[in-house]
């Protein structure tokens, strides 16, 4: 298994005609003049923010291919991946856009060197901690034992900051789009705990898929947490399940400590913190974690109608701590 940082122009032209809108603090600064082109050609464009505009291109082209298009390959090529979407028009509009503000020229002569340089670094931290990195592939390669996880793909990407996105399913696997600001300082921690979540997406069954979803419809307290974890954009079926084993994963490699994956990402995520529970006390992953997962619902683990006391005997004060921060005005 190989990881490799770098640039590909395809995923940052669909980022600079789709998320412009979505960077609620405004467009990032550290090239003034890109900022500048930025707001004045994609500010015109009314484009909801999603991860979807990069999963509909991955399930239509592989890595290879994508790495491959220039401006007039891409132009010609995504709108095949949107036909019938609800912002087709306007996507269309920005690739023409992209055509008319020579887009080519800003990012190969403003962009690229800042990549570049960027992606250098990256590459530099994880060959210092090779050992580190094959320790935590390794852990994410037990969760799936079918599938073997070949070249990780990290693209750095101008034009997605402040988000990062997962780029695990259709043609292309193994990869996510990234980011970073100038000055900002590489923490090899934060880059594997984000390999080890992206990547064990996808290991989820149909049984645990199911079995989770009933749960969401039956219990009380987690349609609640279920609002607002779609409210945030986590609409996806496993993704307790993946925080959960990427945070255990984390904290078996030395990443984070026990107290910090007990926490993280589990605000409105009860599922997770109450399986990030249970792989502590077991003390190392699981060799089906389907059925393992499994079994815990089927065993009253995770049993409807009690999470919300098992969550408080794991985290003291944490159903007050969710009700005080998301539904305040109900208690």
């Amino acid at each position: 298994m190989g990881i490799i940082c770098k640039p590909c122009f395809a995923f940052d032209a669909l980022a600079a005609v789709t998320l412009h809108k979505a960077n609620l603090y405004g467009f990032r600064d550290d090239i003034p003049y890109v900022k500048q082109q930025s707001d004045k050609y994609f500010g015109e464009l009314n484009i909801a923010g999603s991860d979807s505009y990069f999963h509909l291109f991955t399930a239509n082209y592989s890595f290879d291919e994508i790495e491959r298009m220039d401006l007039k390959a891409f132009t010609e090529n995504y709108p095949n991946c949107i036909k019938g979407n609800e912002f087709e028009e306007q996507i269309i509009r920005g690739l023409k856009i992209l055509k008319d503000m020579d887009f080519t020229r800003l990012w190969e002569e403003y962009c690229l060197p800042f990549l570049q340089k960027h992606c250098d670094e990256y590459n530099s931290a994880i060959k210092s901690e090779n050992k580190l990195v094959s320790s935590v592939l390794s852990d994410i390669q037990k969760l799936k034992p079918n599938k073997k996880i070949d070249d990780i793909n990290i693209y750095m990407s101008y034009f997605i900051h402040p988000v990062h996105i997962g780029l695990h399913r259709g043609l292309a696997s193994n990869g996510y789009l990234t980011n970073r600001i100038e000055g900002d300082e590489i923490d090899i921690g934060n880059i594997l705990g984000m390999f080890a979540h992206e990547l064990t997406h996808g290991f989820a069954n149909e049984k645990i898929r199911e079995i989770y979803e009933r749960a969401r419809e039956e219990d009380d307290f987690l349609k609640k947490t279920k609002s607002i974890m779609y409210k945030w954009g986590q609409t996806g079926d496993e993704e307790e399940f993946v925080c959960a084993l990427s945070s255990y994963i984390s904290f078996r490699n030395g990443l984070a400590r026990k107290d910090e994956i007990c926490g993280k990402g589990n605000d409105s995520m009860p599922v997770a913190l109450i399986i990030t529970d249970e792989l502590l006390k077991l003390g190392e992953i699981p060799e089906d974690v389907n059925l393992w997962i499994y079994d815990l619902f089927k065993n009253g683990t995770i049993r409807v109608g009690e999470v919300e006391n098992k969550v408080n005997n794991i985290s003291p004060g944490y159903v007050d701590n969710f009700m005080n921060t998301y539904f305040k005005d109900e208690k």
